[in-house]
Order: structure tokens, then C-alpha cells, then sequence
């Protein structure tokens, strides 16, 4: 049975295979990590169904450019191609051009996991979210997704310019939650 642990965006840090990357290729990694999740949300099943650790690691290491180049890495199959093609192609593109990233250096128990403060704001977070998601009457993940949550929980924005800062926040969602959101993060 699948288990449906919080989302580390950082996580990809963990995947076998990411450590003997390039810096380019790590940064491709973290954004088909990112998207893998995504798309595993949309579809409502486990990242690792959807696509496996090792085909991720094959296209950060290649890099492919076309859906042609796609088809060349061991791991993807035709279902896979249509399914995923143009949005692993963007991912891949997002890699190349965003800042390199950073092995994480943040204090973890010894369990790996986040630090308690960042599991409370996290908690706090998706607490909210449920409530606002059940107002709505929406799934949780149209309100925020959960490497969202992560990232708010870390980062510990505490203004609304550092809110804004947050790549990962679309302006439509600092609009309609921001102040929420700083508010319970205020009070985690």
C-alpha cells in the first residue's frame, strides 16, 4: 500500500544517481522531480508510477531537446511519450536555465527529516489548506500543492515581499492566500 508522506522538494537530493550528475544535470533532476510530483498529483498516483527515479536521473544525464531525443532514453515508453513528452521537454528546459542548486546544509534530525519548527509550519500549513479547500469545495492540491507547502514551511516568509519572493508562488495565490498564509505561519 502507497503511502502519502509530505512532498520534499529538496528530496531529489536523495534519488541514487543525483550526486555523479553535473550541476546543469542536478538542476534538470530537481525540476523533472518537480514536475514528476505535479503530474503525479493531477493524476492521483504515486511519483513513482508515473515515472522512475532512474529515467529521471537517463534525461538530466542526456538532456534531451525534442521528443525524438526523449524517445532515445531507457525508461520512457510510448504511452509516457504522449503522456509526459512536452512537459519532461519544459522541465528539462526549466533545468538549463534556472540557478544551479545547492546540496541542502539544513539541520535534520536523525531521521532526515525536516527540523520540528519546519514540520510545525508545515502541519499549521496543510491544516489551512484543508479548510480552505473544503470551503471551496476543491481538492487540496488546487489551493497549494504540497512542495509548496514544504517551501513555505522552510523559507518562513514573514512579510509580503518575502511571500512574493517565493518562486514557486503564482501571483494568482499570493493574491487570494497571502495574508492567510502569513498569518498561520505567524502563529505556527
Amino acid at each position: 500500500q502507497w503511502v502519502d508522506k509530505p512532498f520534499d522538494p529538496e528530496g531529489f537530493w536523495r534519488i541514487n544517481g543525483v550526486r555523479d550528475l553535473s550541476p546543469a544535470g542536478q538542476s534538470i533532476l530537481r525540476q523533472l522531480y518537480l514536475f514528476r510530483e505535479a503530474e503525479a498529483s493531477r493524476w492521483d498516483l504515486p511519483p513513482f508510477k508515473l515515472l522512475g527515479e532512474s529515467t529521471m536521473v537517463a534525461i538530466s544525464r542526456r538532456e534531451p531537446q525534442t521528443l525524438q531525443d526523449l524517445r532515445q532514453v531507457k525508461g520512457i515508453g510510448d504511452s509516457q511519450l504522449r503522456r509526459l513528452g512536452r512537459g519532461l521537454l519544459a522541465a528539462v528546459a526549466e533545468g538549463q536555465a534556472l540557478p544551479l542548486p545547492r546540496p541542502p546544509r539544513r539541520p535534520r534530525d536523525g531521521n532526515g527529516r525536516p527540523d520540528p519548527a519546519t514540520e510545525a509550519r508545515y502541519a499549521a500549513l496543510r491544516n489551512w489548506r484543508t479548510e480552505r479547500a473544503r470551503a471551496r469545495g476543491v481538492d487540496p492540491d488546487v489551493v497549494l500543492t504540497n512542495d509548496v507547502l514544504m517551501t513555505l514551511a522552510r523559507q518562513a516568509p514573514d512579510s509580503r515581499e518575502a511571500l512574493a519572493a517565493i518562486e514557486m508562488l503564482a501571483p494568482s495565490k499570493l493574491q487570494e492566500y497571502g495574508e492567510s498564509i502569513l498569518q498561520v505561519l505567524q502563529q505556527a
